[in-house]
């Protein structure tokens, strides 16, 4: 069976790729975690500007304070290389101040990874075609239809040729003269590949988990190393298409969103993951175009927080910038410039 980096044309990761970070931390005296940040660079640093976390340069002025990026930020809006270089720059800069920047692995991380540029625009990556994109792009699109019907389970009410077709339109769709190009900046062997493919898709901070959808009950029995080391391997080794994605994974971290499912029905389990974990609380990256969801759930024990730049990239420029604010040992839901404990 031929691997997605070889159906793609790429290289295998260097015996000198990044190392992946730690994955659980004690407690710190601040933590800010924002999610879904889309994309986009400019509301980030309005938002870390609100914070105190970086000057009006966007150079980090926020000491040995933590900030987490809760996934979702390769995609939705038109700067994703910006951004992706801006947030690997602040890491540096906050760990030689004694802080951290723990950027996490949601959806959109994992789907570029895999070559899928559903929520990756054109604009991103249109200014890097070439005289040959089009016979690369055509040439990379048929590769990956190859891997994924070999990658399919039995389909029996469909017929392998319009498997093909159905794969082969939606790439078309998908990727753009020049994806192939941007891909080729995340490959394995490639500064920003190796840094996105080594990122966590889970962290505890403390008291606290930090993840795109939160963590489950069923993980119970694995170490947050195992669980993130899970989601690396199937980031390499996986089919690209989000419809397979729960082939490697029950309800992953990155995928999984705790606000679109009933609280009462998930109850039990969410607090039987809390206690596996030794943790009182799950912060939760959420994305919602239209109105605020930063909130509170479970009686207190979760935080949903939504950046509110989504909401703004597709045209809700009004919508308050959100985050939360650990200070102390006390959160705090910081909305519009509002705290709210």
């Amino acid at each position: 069976m031929i691997g997605l980096t070889t159906a793609l044309g790429l290289s295998a990761p260097a015996s000198g790729a990044i190392e992946p970070p730690p994955c659980e931390y004690p407690a710190a005296e601040r933590v800010v975690a924002v999610g879904h940040l889309a994309g986009e660079t400019e509301p980030f640093l309005e938002i870390l500007r609100d914070a105190g976390l970086a000057d009006d340069a966007g150079r980090w002025i926020g000491g040995d304070a933590r900030l987490v990026i809760l996934g979702n930020f390769t995609g939705g809006g038109d700067h994703i290389l910006d951004l992706v270089d801006l947030i690997r720059s602040l890491e540096d800069q906050a760990r030689a101040a004694g802080g951290a920047v723990h950027a996490l692995l949601g959806f959109y991380e994992i789907q570029l990874l895999r070559g899928d540029f559903e929520f990756v625009s054109q604009d991103n990556y249109a200014h890097l075609a070439t005289e040959g994109s089009d016979q690369r792009r055509r040439e990379r699109i048929e590769a990956t239809v190859e891997h994924v019907i070999e990658m399919l389970p039995p389909m029996p009410e469909q017929t392998e040729a319009y498997q093909r077709k159905k794969f082969r339109n939606l790439m078309d769709l998908r990727m753009g003269l020049g994806g192939v190009e941007f891909a080729d900046l995340f490959a394995p062997g490639t500064e920003r590949g190796d840094w996105l493919r080594s990122r966590n898709s889970v962290i505890k901070i403390g008291d606290a988990l930090y993840s795109r959808g939160g963590l489950g009950p069923q993980y119970g029995e694995l170490t947050l190393t195992e669980v993130n080391d899970l989601v690396r391997r199937a980031v390499r080794t996986e089919t690209m298409f989000p419809a397979l994605y729960q082939i490697d994974l029950k309800l992953p971290p990155y995928w999984s969103s705790l606000p679109t499912r009933p609280e009462l029905e998930m109850r039990e389990g969410y607090l039987r993951a809390l206690e596996q974990r030794d943790v009182r609380v799950q912060v939760v990256g959420v994305n919602t175009k239209f109105d605020t969801v930063t909130r509170w759930g479970f009686g207190g024990r979760a935080i949903y927080i939504d950046s509110g730049i989504a909401a703004r990239v597709t045209g809700f420029p009004n919508r308050t910038l959100d985050y939360v604010d650990v200070v102390g040992g006390r959160y705090y839901l910081v909305m519009g410039g509002r705290r709210i404990a």
